[in-house]
């Protein structure tokens, strides 16, 4: 790799220099927790990017030769330890990935967002369940999901979807085409965002929100694996960016717009959570034209408070349901909380409740419902496999994600 001698960087602010008795220095990336160990030569040169130098100068503070400032400085650009002082300086901060041992459905690795074309699906996990404790396992589910399809040996490889019609629970006229059109244009495996149990909720959700920044600035259309449903909070934030208008399909149990005594006290202060996220989104996104919740059902929802751009169809309404996202030339961005199947078939989520769809109806609304339409991002939370011991719920969500893939154009 070669280095302008123009060009900046600048030391991340996230790693942390701790001396050793044998003189080296152990160096921890606090976001990530890697470490790596750097002698005094390294370490010194690295802290004369405390701010932001060009290459240039570096290498004349250092009174290096030029080869071996080469060496060093790749060596902790690799790390992470350097980064470029551009305008994506924040998302190389924040943002890191697990990689996957193998990445789902034998997609492509992708290791850098803009060197892939746009309508890519671009898969990832963000494994955060912070705000109610039923949902604390739902920081397994991208894991699980992937440990299952590895050990079927599933993959979406062109000539492997044809397959999916006769395997998954869908009518005889269902299709997977879209998907086979969205794995024929490659699809790409980022692997699970690294969120720590001990982080805050807002750092989470900034990370959150930077990894949908970086995929919608390439055109890609992320799919992420939750996590809690608070998670799809920054995404919306992030599609509102860079969308003047959309709508929202939320496939859901419950409404999401519940508003505590307590939210009511502290205001702003409350981030964010699994029950009263898309109160705030409508409140805070004047880009969703409409949020149209589906499979809603419950005595949680008998206070259902009511907004303008809200369209309800119940669970018990869905055979008669009327038309949905009167403008056609709109994008959409669906969310399936996984709450919205019975139970008999995904036990495994934190707010079952008796009523719900099955898989063949969930293909069924998915196709009536997103037909012709461009889905631009998408999102499956609340699978909490450790609520269910039988495995079961693991493989129903991932037949529900292959419908989901399978949305849209």
């Amino acid at each position: 790799m070669s280095y302008c001698a123009d060009s900046l960087w600048v030391l991340s602010k996230a790693v942390e220099f701790n001396a050793n008795p044998n003189g080296r220095f152990a160096v921890q990336h606090r976001l990530n927790g890697r470490r790596f160990e750097l002698d005094q030569l390294s370490a010194d040169y690295a802290r004369l990017y405390s701010q932001q130098i060009r290459f240039a100068a570096g290498q004349q503070l250092s009174n290096l030769n030029a080869e071996t400032v080469t060496t060093i400085h790749q060596y902790l650009v690799n790390t992470g330890i350097l980064l470029p002082a551009d305008a994506d300086v924040e998302t190389r901060q924040l943002l890191s990935f697990q990689a996957p041992t193998t990445p789902l459905f034998g997609a492509t690795r992708c290791v850098n967002f803009t060197q892939h074309q746009a309508g890519q699906l671009c898969l990832y996990g963000a494994p955060f369940a912070a705000s109610f404790p039923a949902t604390l396992g739902c920081r397994q589910a991208s894991h699980s999901l992937r440990q299952y399809a590895q050990k079927i040996g599933i993959n979406l490889h062109k000539a492997a979807v044809r397959q999916l019609a006769n395997l998954c629970q869908v009518p005889p006229d269902y299709s997977f085409n879209t998907l086979q059109n969205r794995v024929n244009a490659e699809l790409l495996d980022c692997g699970d965002l690294h969120i720590s149990p001990f982080e805050s909720a807002a750092l989470a959700q900034r990370k959150i929100a930077l990894t949908w920044r970086s995929c919608l600035a390439q055109g890609l259309v992320p799919v992420m694996l939750g996590g809690d449903h608070s998670v799809t909070y920054p995404a919306l934030q992030e599609v509102a960016a860079q969308h003047p208008a959309f709508y929202v399909l939320q496939l859901d149990a419950h409404s999401d717009t519940y508003w505590s005594g307590t939210d009511e006290i502290y205001g702003d202060v409350v981030p964010p959570h699994h029950a009263n996220f898309m109160a705030l989104a409508l409140r805070d996104f004047p880009q969703i034209r409409q949020v149209v919740q589906v499979g809603l059902r419950g005595l949680a929802n008998f206070n259902l408070p009511a907004s303008p751009r809200q369209h309800v169809i119940w669970a018990n309404d869905l055979q008669t349901s009327p038309a949905v996202f009167p403008d056609p030339t709109l994008p959409v961005y669906i969310t399936l909380d996984l709450d919205v199947l019975d139970p008999v078939w995904l036990p495994g989520t934190g707010e079952a409740l008796p009523g719900g769809l099955s898989l063949t109806q969930l293909a069924l609304l998915l196709r009536e419902i997103c037909s012709h339409r461009r889905v631009i991002g998408m999102d499956m939370v609340e699978l909490n496999p450790a609520l269910d011991d039988s495995g079961r719920s693991v493989k129903t969500a991932l037949e529900a994600l292959l419908l989901l893939m399978n949305s849209g154009e």
